[in-house]
């Protein structure tokens, strides 16, 4: 079976936020994917990631955040 994901590590039009774009991290996840260690920690956004890009591309993708410490 083919992983239809994309994960980009460039900016891409429509996206929420821009890669390199410092960000803090909250609990806006309504399926459970952001661990709650990381909530409320700052961070820079390394990739978008689109599980289903044909339903997520470009303005609903999880976002990859690389967080401070």
């Amino acid at each position: 079976m083919n992983d239809p994901s994309l994960i980009v590590s460039t900016n891409v039009d429509g996206a929420p936020v821009r890669i390199g774009e410092r960000v803090k991290v909250v609990p806006h996840s309504s399926d459970g994917t952001i661990s709650a260690g990381f909530l409320g920690h700052t961070g820079v956004v390394v990739a978008l990631v689109y599980d289903d890009p044909v339903a997520q591309y470009p303005a609903d993708p999880l976002i990859q955040v690389r967080v401070d410490g």
